[in-house]
């Protein structure tokens, strides 16, 4: 696996937090809940790193991914590129993805599973709740990336969703197109 050219920032939160939430699921709970604490963790990083790719099959350049204890922030000049409508939906079908294959294999295993077990109970109860929860977790965050809305960050500054990302942008590159600013933009 060869290196990114941009550094991957870690903040302490990140792994205060998370490492918190890893430790009560395991304590509290059992190791399905560590897998589900994990699972949620996946989903975060792959979100991110699906823009990251995005940028990178478009040829804007990063200046870095940085995970803190609220999720991922890609750090791009992505905002002026023609693909930035296409940047900004990377990371919801990645979430997209995930919550269709865990919602699809959850009802597969409820409903088919004694097939494949000879009539015998396929799932156990244990794994049908991890995956009720992780397909409900995913469903969610496709909804909370979508639906517009900003958070003022104190160092970041505003810090919008996808959802509210992808309408202020096509709204700015329709004015710019009618105002035909778009064309000396081109690169």
């Amino acid at each position: 696996m060869k290196k990114p050219e941009y550094p991957i920032v870690w903040h302490p939160s990140f792994f205060a937090v998370w490492g918190a939430f890893v430790l009560a699921a395991g304590y509290f709970g059992d190791l399905l809940y560590v897998a589900y604490v994990l699972t949620v963790l996946l989903v975060l990083i792959s979100h991110e790193h699906a823009h990251a790719s995005a940028c990178i099959r478009n040829g804007v350049k990063i200046e870095s991914i940085e995970f803190t204890y609220w999720g991922g922030l890609v750090s791009a000049a992505w905002e002026h590129d023609i693909a930035a409508y296409d940047i900004i939906v990377a990371g919801v079908k990645d979430t997209t993805i995930y919550a269709a294959g865990f919602t699809a294999l959850l009802l597969f295993m409820q409903n088919y599973g004694h097939y494949f077990a000879q009539g015998l109970r396929f799932i156990t109860i244990q794994e049908s709740d991890y995956l009720w929860w992780v397909a409900q977790f995913t469903i969610l965050m496709v909804i909370s990336n979508v639906i517009p809305g900003t958070y003022h960050h104190k160092v970041y500054g505003p810090i919008r969703t996808d959802g509210w990302h992808a309408w202020h942008y096509r709204e700015i590159r329709d004015e710019l197109w009618n105002d035909g600013k778009v064309l000396s933009q081109i690169r």
